[in-house]
């Protein structure tokens, strides 16, 4: 009795559910996100999350956005960092382990929801259609597996449900389904305005398929009102963004990139797994219905980064991810075993064995300047002059310190010294007295920090990278910023490494460092 029950239980939720074996994709997804938490859970994360998650606690302790920190991007991703550096104050977690379960939720919900919105025509088993949700969660994480948190990673987490929800099936949602994922995905296009391609993209490729009609559809129109509301609400709540970050970035951001040999590599690398299934695309009979709205979206993700040319590696997430959703699809739903369906498995095979190569994110820099100091040392503040985001950030989380720039890196300095340098001055008086003023105020707001801040670790980057000039010094930059010398006039040279040199904060206050400071001086 008590079995038949529970069978009946399940029947009724798959019924109401409108779909079979509704409970297995559930379980599938929660040992999904359960196997995330359990891989990353103590690693370090990426140096662009770990800003996000000191800027966002500093944020929430009273800072002001785009003025007390100084960020490029938009004000989405600070929200999007509130949950776990709350999560992480209500537990006493790491704040990187308490990213990583704020994703690991995101992925369980994203894959639950494909779950339940994948077309129930009965032209597959439970076995094709777990397979295809194995091949959703592949491409949630593997292709950012070196850069978890990324906002590109955010994005296909949150229009998964959404590019599952447009794929053809007997019976259409409910306007309720389609505004939900429409909502969601807004959410994750909107953290940054290269992302509007995805729904551009996926919205021609129905339009090509079918008709006009899905241009004002119930998901594009709920996508619309989020891009509007977010807007809206960033001009409002964020206006110096709009006012003084964005003009700046616009005179100097171009500087923070890698050499175009490099950007033409990375995005080879990216597509060289999917190259024979594209090729195939247009020569196969039988393609699965579908297969061009996850294709349409990895050409958005294309599209994407050559807008961007910046040669981040991380911008190449949503190209790997829906290429790899439009292989297990095609996988998924082609009974036998084609050229196609072969070209697909390589396509995910190539997803696998590139993840492998690139493993977890490691900070072996931060951990080597970690290890110059004394381990039973933990200084108040730390502070990184450098072009890198990858050193001063990952260095901060790991020592557990305050991080008392405003910036994450010195991303102003590389575009105005490159531009004066680069800039007929006689011809281009306006412009250069604009790169000049910029120069001079990122390194005044480097004093005022360093003042403010006072941090206990400043650590100085012998290397100017993207800057063009071979033999730029950072002493010689600061040398002619007003208050520089006072500024360090505490600080003490301690060690000097191929890459870096560490100064110590040695006052009569600074006890913990007293030792370190009287070495120094009677050397």
């Amino acid at each position: 009795m008590r079995d038949t029950v529970m069978a009946d239980t399940r029947l009724n939720l798959g019924g109401a559910l409108g779909i079979p074996h509704a409970g297995t994709g559930i379980a599938f997804s929660l040992a999904v996100a359960a196997a995330f938490l359990a891989f990353f859970w103590g690693r370090p994360i990426n140096h662009d999350t770990a800003w996000y998650l000191i800027a966002t606690r500093e944020w929430l302790d009273g800072a002001r956005l785009y003025r007390d920190i100084y960020e490029v991007n938009p004000p989405l991703n600070f929200y999007f960092t509130v949950p776990p550096v709350l999560l992480a104050d209500l537990t006493d977690l790491a704040p990187s382990d308490a990213q990583y379960v704020v994703i690991a939720a995101a992925i369980f919900l994203s894959l639950t929801a494909s779950w339940l919105l994948l077309p129930g025509d009965g032209k597959w088993g439970a076995g094709r259609r777990l397979f295809f949700l194995a091949g959703l969660a592949l491409a949630m994480i593997l292709p950012a597996i070196n850069d978890t948190g990324q906002r590109e990673q955010i994005m296909v987490i949150l229009c998964t449900p959404w590019l599952v929800a447009g794929l053809p099936r007997p019976a259409p949602l409910t306007n309720g389904q389609r505004i939900g994922v429409g909502l969601a995905a807004g959410l994750g296009i909107c953290l940054k305005p290269f992302f509007l391609l995805v729904p551009l993209f996926v919205t021609l490729w129905h339009v090509a398929a079918r008709s006009p009609r899905p241009i004002l559809s119930a998901t594009n129109l709920a996508m619309g009102a989020v891009g509007i509301a977010y807007v809206g609400a960033a001009l409002l709540l964020h206006p110096e963004y709009f006012r003084d970050v964005i003009p700046v970035a616009r005179d100097v951001y171009g500087a923070i990139r890698v050499s175009d040999p490099w950007v033409r590599i990375f995005l080879v690398v990216a597509v060289a797994p999917y190259v024979l299934f594209g090729l195939l695309l247009p020569l196969s009979r039988a393609i699965p219905a579908g297969t061009g709205l996850f294709v349409a979206a990895a050409l958005a993700g294309v599209g994407a980064y050559i807008l961007q040319w910046n040669g981040f590696p991380y911008h190449t997430i949503p190209i790997a991810a829906f290429a790899t959703m439009a292989c297990a699809w095609v996988i998924a739903r082609t009974p036998q075993v084609t050229p196609l369906v072969c070209a697909a498995a390589i396509g995910l095979a190539g997803t696998v064995l590139l993840g492998g190569m690139r493993g977890p994110y490691a900070d072996p820099v931060p951990g080597q300047l970690a290890s110059e100091l004394d381990p039973a040392w933990a200084p108040d503040g730390v502070m990184v002059l450098s072009t890198e985001v990858t050193f001063g950030p990952p260095l901060a989380a790991r020592l557990h310190a305050r991080w008392t720039s405003r910036y994450p890196h010195s991303w102003l300095i590389p575009g105005a010294l490159n531009g004066l340098a680069r800039t007929d001055c006689n011809v281009h008086a306006e412009t250069c007295q604009r790169l000049a003023a910029l120069l001079d105020r990122s390194r005044g707001e480097y004093v005022e920090d360093i003042v403010r801040g006072k941090p206990d670790l400043l650590v100085v980057h012998k290397a100017g990278n993207f800057i063009d000039d071979p033999d730029f010094s950072w002493y010689e930059i600061m040398a002619d910023a007003p208050g520089w010398e006072d500024a360090i006039a505490d600080y003490r040279q301690v060690k000097s490494t191929p890459a870096f040199d560490i100064w110590l904060r040695c006052t009569d206050a600074a006890a913990a460092i007293a030792l370190s400071c009287a070495a120094t001086r009677t050397e």
